[in-house]
């Protein structure tokens, strides 16, 4: 009963990325990439594009950085995103507050980003295989951002920014 749901055989995602990096004189290096998906067959899906900037010299040990990124999901997406949750029912009953939590979840199911980053950080070189990296980042979030988990029952962080402090570790074998 009821309207038949579309469906296609395949979504069709496309992913295409395009990174570039240069060393200059006195350790400077700049890197940058930029990716951008495409979902082909259907409106709802983990269409996006994004990218970095990031700006370092090597200094004996110590590799000091700057970076800046963004990433930001399909107009399409954000689209939806906002249909689902820019008109809630408000007439407080438990019928309403069912269709709210259910258009949420819906919404969140996008997996929408829309967020941009700057980042400030130094990596030192401890070994030949261990390097340890301290950074701090600030994100400033606009609509949603699929990267930062909302605790259930609680709002999703829209319209805000965070400040990122890190310490790192990485090692090879």
């Amino acid at each position: 009963p009821g309207p038949g749901v579309p469906t296609v055989p395949d979504a069709g995602l496309l992913i295409v990325s395009l990174g570039a990096e240069q060393q200059f004189g006195d350790g400077w290096r700049l890197s940058a990439e930029y990716t951008r998906s495409s979902q082909q067959r259907t409106e709802l899906g983990p269409a996006s594009h994004g990218g970095f900037v990031a700006l370092s010299r090597r200094i004996g040990r110590a590799t000091p950085y700057l970076s800046a990124g963004r990433l930001r999901s399909a107009a399409i997406t954000r689209s939806w995103y906002r249909r689902l949750t820019d008109s809630p029912l408000q007439d407080g009953s438990d019928a309403a507050a069912l269709v709210n939590a259910t258009q949420r979840i819906a919404a969140e199911a996008l997996r929408l980003a829309d967020q941009d980053t700057v980042a400030l950080g130094v990596a030192f070189t401890l070994h030949d295989n261990a390097r340890l990296k301290a950074e701090w980042a600030h994100t400033r979030i606009g609509i949603a951002s699929r990267l930062v988990d909302t605790p259930p029952g609680r709002e999703t962080p829209s319209h805000t920014s965070l400040g990122v402090l890190s310490l790192n570790l990485s090692f090879s074998f």
